[in-house]
């Protein structure tokens, strides 16, 4: 049996990191939107119509799922898997005591 060895502070840099890392791509997304936006008077043909339309598709479903898809999770890191491991680390280590 393999030993599970949980390192809350590396999860809470984890979490830390996937936050960043999802408002940086929020950020490089709504960039990308005004660039294509000041495309469309330059770039008048089929190509610019459906890639506009592919990125607004990505954008959307990004915007309507994965950003929070990322959030809930960095919350569940953050809640459950480092605080609730402490938590329970901590009750144990409690209850360990009061049997010395």
């Amino acid at each position: 049996m393999s030993n599970i060895v949980v390192n809350s502070d590396e999860v809470m840099k984890i979490a830390s990191e996937l936050e960043n890392d999802n408002k940086n791509l929020k950020k490089e997304l709504t960039t990308t939107s005004e660039i294509m936006e000041s495309l469309k008077s330059s770039w008048d043909s089929s190509a610019y119509r459906e890639s506009n339309k592919a990125f607004q598709a990505f954008e959307q479903e990004y915007s309507t799922n994965y950003e929070k898809i990322i959030t809930d999770y960095v919350t569940f890191l953050r809640e459950n898997v480092s605080t609730g491991y402490n938590t329970t680390e901590k009750a144990n280590i409690d209850l360990a005591s009061e049997y010395k």
